[in-house]
């Protein structure tokens, strides 16, 4: 049983956002196995199109993908290096409604396995020394920021 509660969690954390996309996409891997699958180059023999729905374009309730051409590459490329905002305050797709419904989800769920006495101990006592090294790391920024 806790298994399947662990496998749950893992899945409602494991969501595939714009930074995972753009880092997938961005992959050496990745770029050279669809070399592969066409003869010449991109953009001059064959053309990428990505099917995508970003946020800022779709309304949460029903995202619609949209087509983005080429140009999209170096839009990848810059995202995949701005991974670390992920989960910060400066990150803008931390924002949305979607983002935060599943933020809540995740959390609900934690609440509701932990009362159920389901949540396995050793997960209970990980999250609890993230959360007091988050709090570290946020007391210390903000000493940093007032002076003190």
């Amino acid at each position: 049983m806790k298994r399947a509660v662990a496998i749950m969690f893992h899945k409602l954390l494991a969501v595939k956002n714009e930074y995972e996309v753009a880092r997938l996409h961005m992959n050496p891997a990745f770029r050279a196995a669809l070399a592969a699958q066409f003869e010449g180059a991109a953009g001059d023999d064959y053309t990428v199109k990505f099917n995508l729905a970003p946020p800022a374009l779709s309304h949460a309730s029903a995202p619609k993908k949209k087509v983005f051409g080429q140009w999209m590459w170096s839009v990848l490329g810059g995202l995949s290096k701005f991974r670390a905002l992920r989960g910060s305050v400066l990150d803008p797709f931390g924002r949305t409604l979607e983002r935060r419904m599943k933020r809540q989800l995740a959390s609900d769920y934690e609440i509701t396995m932990t009362r159920a006495r389901l949540w396995p101990r050793e997960a209970r006592e990980c999250r609890d020394g993230e959360a007091r090294r988050a709090r570290a790391r946020r007391a210390i920024g903000h000493r940093r920021h007032d002076g003190s």
